[in-house]
């Protein structure tokens, strides 16, 4: 049996693709993820591209090129290198783009590595550099990660190198905040991720807001979310018990105590999830179980993280 690649000839509305390898696709045979292995230059809703290829250092990944949709149209394509691409937001540099299926674009990657033990975050934090934005009207400067975009073009959401702070102005007055921000598509902000424990108004009075665990991969979903009227629609805590009647008995939730699931050495805070429903009714979340209870009933008490007393096993 020959282990020979098989190149073809791939379609887009933009022009044929040739030479390319194709790694998965769709049900009805169409190709999807594809790997180029010599240069191509492509045509794109951006103009004209060159594919990943040949990594040419040890932060680049090997993997697949281009991917397209089941139409032939470019679903994303990771870029030989980092190139200067037109977005809504003006000429932005990328390594990593996407699409809607309507052709706009949907996301893109300023930087592009593939961590590892021999490329680290703080590496690739490294090769970032600070862009100033217009984020619905508010002026920001700082090193982004990454774009996204609705179909129409109206920002989306940002992603924020960790270590950056900006100053965002909220429906709760301006905050510091840290990972990324997501909008509404009237441009209205639908969530974002506190930089340090912020109170904020709630169906159950003030609670600090804050998520000691929060990552700064995807800035479209933050702890900290709003409505389209700027009220509270959820957020994450750890500094609070919630407790209820229940069948007649007392019944509560708290965040839990568990070993860091990386070290395994110490143990740490596993916040709440809080969801204000619209019919009054809270959604609280502990990462093993999920209740909801009406907020009426619900009396808010201090939450003390008791150090682990437990024998060392």
């Amino acid at each position: 049996m020959s282990t020979a690649l098989q190149f073809e000839t791939v379609l887009t509305p933009y022009g044929p693709v040739s030479g390319a390898h194709v790694l998965t696709r769709w049900p009805d045979g169409a190709p999807q993820d594809c790997r180029l292995l010599e240069e191509n230059r492509v045509a794109t809703p951006q103009g004209l591209l060159v594919p990943l290829y040949d990594p040419e250092d040890v932060r680049r990944s090997s993997g697949k090129s281009f991917s397209l949709y089941p139409n032939g149209m470019w679903r994303a394509l990771e870029l030989q290198s980092q190139t200067t691409v037109s977005t809504p937001l003006g000429d932005m540099p990328a390594e990593w783009l996407a699409w809607h299926e309507n052709g706009s674009i949907k996301r893109i990657l300023l930087r592009k590595g593939k961590l590892t033990g021999y490329w680290t975050e703080q590496d690739e934090r490294k090769l970032a550099t600070e862009h100033s934005l217009s984020l619905h009207g508010q002026n920001v400067c700082a090193k982004i990660q990454g774009l996204r975009f609705y179909p129409s073009g109206v920002l989306e959401s940002v992603t924020f190198w960790p270590g950056e702070t900006i100053r965002l102005v909220t429906p709760l007055g301006p905050m510091p905040v840290r990972y990324g921000c997501a909008f509404y598509e009237n441009g209205s902000l639908r969530s974002c991720e506190p930089a340090r424990p912020v109170h904020v108004p709630t169906l159950l009075g003030e609670l600090a807001a804050y998520d000691s665990t929060a990552s700064a991969i995807c800035g479209d979903i933050n702890s900290l979310c709003f409505h389209e009227n700027g009220t509270v629609a959820g957020l994450v805590t750890a500094a609070c018990t919630l407790r209820w009647q229940a069948d007649g008995q007392q019944k509560s939730i708290a965040p839990r105590m568990e070993k860091d699931q990386l070290t395994m050495l110490r143990t740490v805070v596993v916040p709440l999830r809080l969801t204000f429903l619209p019919d009054g009714v809270v959604q609280m979340d502990d990462g093993q179980q999920v209740l909801l209870v009406p907020a009426g009933k619900i009396s808010v008490g201090p939450f003390v993280a008791l150090p682990d007393m437990r024998a060392d096993s």
